[in-house]
């Protein structure tokens, strides 16, 4: 008794070694495959998200920020002062179309350097919304005074539009912009967007 005792240990110490062994190796196979699909999806990434690719998708014109206005412009006369209200919409934003070489790829951190902020509609002005508040007495403004009027207008709405806080809050409604269309092309990295009046892309 005691050696078939000893016997059916032997066998059994054998037979939970061999399922030991055959744990390890189905474990090793797991963190193997785990491995080779890890530095397959990153090397997958890198290889799809080049610079270029990313400028492709950006190249565009882009409007981040929308200024509502209302002001007064004023032209004098002998006669006396020619008053008008002006309403206006100036689009603020930037204009990727003919840029290049704006976006890289620096220790994984895309980098996209756009230039400053710039105002997008030239001809901001609604001249079927102008109201006339004040008319000269008798003959009424000339044309040259309503050119004046007009223009004293425009340039209190430019002063507005390129004031340091219209340009920062879009500044800060670009780089929201920009960077939600990057991740929504599936760039998991870190993403960095700069605004410099000191770029000079070429065509």
């Amino acid at each position: 008794m005691p050696n078939g005792r000893s016997l059916i240990n032997i066998k059994f110490s054998g037979g939970f070694g061999c399922w030991v062994v055959v744990a390890v190796l189905l474990c090793g196979m797991i963190y193997a495959v785990k491995s080779c699909s890890i530095v397959s999806i990153e090397t997958k990434e890198k290889i799809e998200f080049s610079d270029v690719q990313i400028e492709s998708q950006l190249r565009k014109e882009w409007g981040f920020y929308r200024l509502e206005t209302l002001v007064n412009g004023k032209s004098e006369g002998y006669t006396g002062e020619y008053v008008c209200q002006y309403s206006g919409v100036i689009l603020l934003g930037i204009d990727l179309t003919d840029c290049y070489d704006f976006v890289t790829i620096e220790d994984d951190e895309l980098v996209v350097r756009a230039p400053q902020i710039k105002i997008l509609n030239n001809d901001f002005i609604d001249d079927t919304k102008t109201v006339v508040l004040k008319d000269f007495p008798f003959l009424g403004a000339d044309d040259n005074d309503r050119i004046v009027a007009r223009k004293d207008a425009e340039a209190k709405m430019l002063e507005e539009a390129y004031s340091d806080e219209r340009i920062r809050l879009a500044e800060t409604s670009g780089r929201k912009e920009i960077e939600r269309v990057i991740k929504n092309l599936g760039y998991k990295g870190r993403i960095r967007i700069t605004f410099s009046k000191d770029l000079n892309y070429g065509n």
